[in-house]
């Protein structure tokens, strides 16, 4: 529901009500951005556990420039994996990244927590070589195409 996302959209925006109207208005640039972001985020999720190698090069294809926003892309990856997490836990928990309940539930029934746990650990970790300055290609490429 709008709500929800609402709700999903000030999580994202730290708790200010003004950015998080921002990303809502999907005819701002922030917006559009944060929506593009959200949808990576959801796409690189399934990549690691579902691989294709194919759609594994084109998200590679298509990371942001800017090392920043690769970094920003993390944290929603790990936001979207507390989600999974969560969800095997209570079936009717409040979500952070992904819009659709459903969604959530359809991935976490496919893997164990543990396997999820794993993810998480692998993300965190990928997150902090690329903030000691890691080449963000070969972070994501490890982390996306050693699971084939």
């Amino acid at each position: 529901t709008d709500k929800e996302y609402f709700a999903r959209a000030i999580a994202a925006a730290d708790g200010a009500i003004g950015r998080a109207v921002q990303l809502l208005d999907r005819k701002s640039e922030e917006g559009a951005e944060y929506l593009s972001a959200r949808e990576d985020a959801c796409r690189t999720v399934s990549l690691l556990f579902f691989p294709d190698y194919h759609d594994a090069v084109d998200l590679l294809a298509s990371l942001p420039k800017a090392r920043e926003d690769v970094l920003s892309l993390m944290r929603l990856v790990l936001m979207a994996l507390r989600d999974l997490a969560a969800v095997k836990k209570n079936a009717s928990v409040s979500l952070m990244l992904y819009v659709s309940p459903e969604e959530c539930r359809n991935i976490s029934d496919k893997v164990s927590i543990s396997r999820i746990s794993a993810a998480y650990d692998e993300v965190f970790l990928a997150l902090s070589d690329i903030q000691s300055n890691a080449s963000v290609r070969t972070v994501f490429s490890s982390l996306l195409l050693n699971k084939h």
